[in-house]
């Protein structure tokens, strides 16, 4: 496992030993409801498997039709209502990653490549109660996301594929995490998410002969967040 992963785990084991501890606490003193109403959330993290599929017309034999990243950064900022056991919220995020050059190589190509993109997210979330303090979640959403990404490969007769360029895409995504009330008004998140963006296009080259590159953008991230109702 990767030393991100690692780390969630470490932070997972320590909030729910502390959860433990702050709720046999609550059992003696009471504890006040978690709030309702409009929110603040920002969430940090890494995109744990990154992979780039490749739709193009004539797709050259020396070229992969995916593409490997490796473990690159993701984050957002938003705001949203939570109802009480069901939330709502619009997010501006931006997620970065770096082709596996080891990867391509083992493809046949002498490549590199990367991948930026800005996201605009609507999502829903089903809180689901276990204790006064934690309370898993699940929820998804879609939007819309402008990519920027390049690609290029060299294969053994010198021949480039690839393309560099700007699109929008369609975006949509599946959550499943844990909340950690820290307190009526503020909750700790850690949480995954399966991500995919896809109706990409660019002009590029394959094998030196122009076309049309379609990829479609999948990902696997961890993150951790905080949000505050106001």
């Amino acid at each position: 496992m990767t030393r991100l992963t690692h780390g969630f785990m470490l932070v997972s084991l320590t909030v729910i030993s502390l959860s433990a501890a702050q709720n046999a606490a609550a059992q003696t003193q009471g504890q006040a409801p978690a709030e309702t109403g409009l929110y603040a959330v920002g969430r940090v993290g890494g995109v744990v498997s990154p992979k780039q599929d490749i739709d193009v017309d004539n797709l050259s034999a020396a070229f992969p039709n995916d593409a490997k990243y490796k473990t690159g950064l993701t984050g957002e900022i938003g705001g949203g209502y939570d109802f009480g056991r069901f939330r709502v919220e619009q997010t501006i995020g931006y997620a970065s990653s770096d082709v596996n050059s080891g990867k391509l190589a083992s493809s046949g190509l002498n490549g590199d490549g990367r991948t930026r993109s800005l996201n605009i997210i609507v999502s829903g979330y089903l809180d689901i109660p276990v204790t006064d303090r934690i309370v898993p979640y699940v929820g998804g959403g879609a939007g819309a996301a402008r990519v920027e990404t390049r690609l290029t490969g060299v294969g053994a007769r010198g021949l480039t594929t690839g393309f560099d360029g700007k699109d929008w895409g369609l975006l949509w995504h599946a959550d499943a995490g844990v909340g950690y009330r820290l307190n009526p008004k503020m909750t700790l998140e850690l949480g995954a998410r399966y991500s995919q963006v896809s109706r990409l296009k660019y002009d590029g080259v394959n094998a030196a002969v122009g076309g049309d590159f379609q990829p479609k953008l999948s990902s696997v991230s961890a993150t951790g967040g905080l949000r505050y109702v106001f």
